[in-house]
């Protein structure tokens, strides 16, 4: 029996790649582009117009870390609940390994449920 194997995939992920950098490219200079010619003319509204198209990209970068860095730290923390679900007899097979006496579990916190007063949804729209 053959395997059937998808090439396209690679690619479409290339071409995505390559577009996103060329579009990161001409924003970046269409940005100093406007900055140049609002300098040079005096147009405060065409620096302003650079600086926004500016902030769209640092924005970008900014919430990218912040979504790594709280994979990373979900990651960290529950690394060993993930591999006793995904792997079940791997882990029996290290854990006999290891010893009987090796503990490892998986803890759930229970959730909590909504409060029956919509109070909270109110302190939430207002920001009080």
């Amino acid at each position: 029996m053959t395997e059937h194997t998808d090439h396209t995939i690679p690619s479409r992920e290339k071409e995505i790649d390559r577009v996103t950098l060329l579009g990161s490219l001409v924003n970046i200079f269409l940005t100093v582009l406007k900055f140049g010619v609002g300098f040079a003319g005096r147009s405060s509204a065409m620096v302003a117009d650079a600086i926004h198209s500016l902030s769209d990209p640092l924005a970008s970068i900014v919430v990218g870390c912040f979504i790594v860095r709280v994979a990373w730290m979900l990651l960290r923390k529950n690394f060993r609940d993930l591999m006793e679900a995904s792997l079940p007899e791997e882990t029996e097979a290290l854990r006999e390994h290891l010893g009987e006496d090796t503990h490892i579990t998986i803890h759930v916190e229970p959730v909590k449920p909504f409060p029956k007063n919509p109070y909270w949804l109110w302190k939430l729209l207002t920001l009080k």
